[in-house]
């Protein structure tokens, strides 16, 4: 038991060197007091009578050894589970928003459909970032991004998963039955629109803006989450091509009123 022990001591076999410590300990000394008893009794001949026990003391160093190491590794452990939960939550939120990123959207469309739990899938894909980076640098394109990040969290966050799916595209996955109607999407969408317009007042500049469709689990044609997810995507940007038309007629409305100026 020594040799191994001190064996797997010098080649760090083990983290629990206090316990393995302990055990050498153990060892040498019942070692020591069977050799001090059979040296007293048939080489010296007396009478074995001890009032000190070196095995008694390594016992309960030993028990001692046990217990740190049991405490280092529940400490250990800890922060095993601490590190795991914190890359882990790094792998699924996106750097720039603190919210959700695609990897999280496509491991929930996955537990959605096996657990064929009810939902409804809102995509978004903002206006106009193109035209902040090239006017006011990157820095603001990514306050932009961060401003209508936010916006969504504080409409969406209890409704269901807040994810950012690309540079300037978003995804909502409502899975709270609670919201689960279409009144309760309009409302919020309409709460939306009024937190957009409130950005705007305060980053004259901006004019933010967003394309967005939705489609709920129990449609017609829709079996899985990813039927969901491409009508939706069909239906932002039905709604985004009618944005531009609006943009253009007001761009030239705009014009006109400057040359009768």
């Amino acid at each position: 038991i020594m040799v191994t022990q001190f064996y797997d001591l010098i080649n760090r076999k083990s983290k629990n060197y206090i316990a393995m410590i302990g055990v050498l300990l153990l060892v040498a000394a019942g070692f020591f007091e069977v050799l001090r008893y059979n040296v007293s009794k048939y080489i010296i001949g007396r009478d074995v009578t001890y009032k000190f026990s070196i095995l008694f003391v390594a016992g309960l160093l030993f028990v001692w050894s046990l217990l740190i190491d049991y405490a280092r590794n529940a400490i250990a452990t800890l922060k095993d589970s601490a590190r795991l939960e914190l890359i882990e939550k790094m792998a699924y939120t996106d750097s720039l928003t603190q919210i959700y990123n695609r990897m999280a959207a496509e491991r929930r469309y996955k537990s959605l459909d096996n657990e064929r739990q009810p939902y409804c899938i809102i995509e978004f894909d903002m206006n106009g970032l193109k035209r902040i980076n090239d006017i006011y640098g990157h820095d603001e394109g990514d306050e932009y991004i961060r401003n209508f990040a936010d916006a969504l969290s504080c409409i969406f966050s209890t409704m269901g998963m807040v994810c950012r799916t690309g540079g300037d595209e978003f995804t909502i996955i409502i899975d709270n039955e609670d919201y689960l109607l279409p009144v309760t999407i309009r409302n919020s969408l309409s709460s939306l629109k009024t937190m957009i317009r409130r950005l705007n007042d305060r980053h004259e500049d901006w004019n933010l803006s967003a394309a967005y469709g939705y489609c709920f689990y129990n449609e017609e044609g829709i079996n899985s989450v990813s039927d969901a997810f491409k009508k939706a995507d069909e239906r932002m940007y039905e709604m985004k091509k009618e944005m531009k038309k609006e943009m253009k007629k007001e761009s030239k409305t705009a014009k006109k009123a400057k040359k009768k100026k």
